[in-house]
């Protein structure tokens, strides 16, 4: 909220003129605001059936809280000038008088209720800003009838009078402080300008014109039943825009029904119901653009916990994924240490240990992109190809550390099994930990030690099964192992099987776990769906004539 300004006299030359156009502009639009709106007054009160300008006197207060001098004045002026002193000049004083104090107290309490860095982003704000009004604009009829009824020395019916004065106030204030509110809010006016800038903002003002031109168009006998269509597009740009929607809608609908009043033939009841209406169609609007904004604002907030989430999940993956290639680096970097250190050093061997030094330093570079792209976008490179292309070279590649361990790897792979959508470096971490689970398992059995893979076909794809020779999984228990935080495995992380069931699931295919004496654990992958040129969707992946598919 902007601090209190200082007196006019303290401020720079310039400032103070600014200060004063400002002012002065306030004073203009309050009476041109009240002539607008000074339709059809009641019983020689003065009281109409909408009353916008308060809603700019509040307004005002809410950021210059001694500019009341500046509001009191423009309400004896606008007496003077738009409604003609229905009364002794006292009774119109006091009025005023008592006006201004009202409204100068209903802007302190929105000031200690509303947060000043989020306007009416809450339900509960909202809720606030209704609350406040309605008792406000209570007090204010009471305010403003009782100099005029004492002083008029005959008996009015004081109760239907406070009625009317009290829906004009709420209506007039409900309908255009919160606009007002917004554009002092720099976020909520940006909000604003994108709307009357863009297509949903044309939408729902063409829906608005639409909508009273059907009023206009009905019979005086039907032209009320007519005004709830205005409530279908305060609905439609609340729900399109949240709040900006419905401030714009309904504004600008209640600039149409001034439009629509004029013509009206119904007595002053019929303008008393029209502005009830008004005040139905404003809440809705508000209400249902402030629950989208809500959930709009619930929505950000879980996508940010999202990636906070998958960030830590990225980190464990990462550590987990990375512990096998940094390990052997050590390895050959030592092994290579020991082998200079000889003398003479033996070339092929140096060389070899170089070799492989390289491959598991490209292949930890490998891992931390696939698996970045994958965690941080939920996106794969998927390319079509055989079995035949990948799968022995991830077994081979985990032959060594098998063998270290004293566990017979073998692989079974039918010929001409049907090419599948894979992203080779993800679908390598799924095999490599269910190989590293399935070694370690049958290490710790008694001989013989074995670890198998089978290669098979399905009715959409291929088949791939892990077995080992280690206790394997009890019944019940299949999805347990699948759980992340923990793990079976001596210094395991509890995040490589999780980790599989999310990289096979993104594929396309499952996993899962059979119980049995033996550990054997399957995934399947879909088959590669042939070539498009028209590039549409097929079986569920983006075909596309280069064969790469995006998912």
């Amino acid at each position: 909220m902007a601090p209190h300004p200082e007196a006019l006299a303290d401020r720079p030359a310039p400032a103070r003129l600014r200060e004063a156009a400002g002012l002065l502009g306030f004073v203009l639009a309050f009476i041109a605001l009240d002539w607008l709106s000074f339709i059809r007054p009641w019983h020689g009160l003065n009281i109409t059936a909408w009353n916008p300008q308060p809603a700019l006197a509040v307004a005002l207060l809410w950021r210059r809280p001694r500019a009341w001098p500046v509001v009191l004045l423009a309400l004896l002026l606008s007496e003077l000038l738009v409604r003609g002193l229905p009364v002794h000049g006292l009774a119109t004083g006091a009025a005023a008088l008592g006006l201004t104090l009202a409204y100068a107290a209903l802007a302190r309490v929105l000031q200690r209720l509303l947060a000043a860095d989020d306007v009416l982003g809450s339900r509960r704000q909202l809720t606030v800003l209704t609350a406040s009004v309605a008792v406000a604009s209570l007090v204010n009829g009471v305010v403003y009838l009782t100099p005029h009824l004492l002083s008029a020395g005959a008996p009015r019916p004081w109760s239907q009078a406070l009625g009317r004065y009290w829906v004009g106030d709420g209506v007039g204030m409900m309908v255009l402080l919160p606009m007002l509110m917004a554009l002092l809010h720099p976020p909520q006016r940006e909000r604003l300008r994108r709307l009357l800038t863009g297509r949903d903002g044309a939408l729902a003002l063409l829906f608005i014109a639409a909508a009273l031109a059907a009023v206009m168009a009905a019979g005086a006998a039907d032209q009320l039943g007519f005004f709830h269509l205005l409530l279908l597009p305060v609905v439609f740009a609340s729900a399109r825009a949240g709040l900006p929607g419905a401030l714009v809608s309904a504004a600008v609908t209640q600039a149409g029904l001034l439009v629509v009043l004029f013509h009206l033939t119904d007595p002053d009841l019929t303008v008393f119901e029209v502005q009830t209406l008004m005040a139905t169609i404003t809440m809705t609007g508000l209400m249902l653009g402030v629950a989208v904004d809500e959930r709009r604002q619930a929505a950000d907030e879980l996508r940010r916990s999202l990636r906070l989430a998958a960030a830590g999940r990225l980190t464990a993956a990462l550590a987990h994924e990375l512990n096998q290639p940094l390990t052997a680096l050590n390895s050959y970097a030592h092994a290579i240490e020991r082998m200079v250190a000889a003398s003479p050093p033996p070339a092929g061997p140096l060389l070899h240990a170089a070799q492989r030094l390289s491959v598991e330093a490209m292949r930890a570079g490998q891992v931390a992109r696939g698996l970045r792209d994958f965690v941080q976008r939920g996106s794969s490179e998927l390319v079509a190809q055989a079995p035949d292309r990948w799968l022995p070279a991830m077994v081979e590649h985990q032959r060594p550390v098998a063998a270290h361990r004293e566990v017979t790897l073998a692989l079974e792979l039918p010929p001409a099994l049907p090419a599948v959508m894979v992203d080779a470096v993800q679908i390598g971490v799924v095999l490599r930990n269910l190989l590293d689970n399935a070694v370690d398992a049958a290490a710790a059995a008694p001989a013989p030690r074995e670890v198998s893979v089978r290669a098979g076909t399905t009715a959409d794809g291929i088949l791939v099964e892990v077995t080992d020779s280690g206790h394997g999984i009890r019944a019940g228990e299949e999805e347990a192992v699948f759980d992340t935080g923990g793990s079976g495995r001596p210094g395991g992380m509890g995040i490589g099987l999780g980790l599989c069931r999310a990289i096979v699931e993104a594929h396309g295919g499952r996993v899962w776990a059979v119980p049995g004496t033996r550990g054997h654990l399957c995934f399947t992958l879909p088959a590669a769906a042939p070539p498009r040129t028209d590039n549409r969707r097929q079986g569920g992946w983006d075909a596309s004539p280069d064969g790469v598919h995006r998912r």
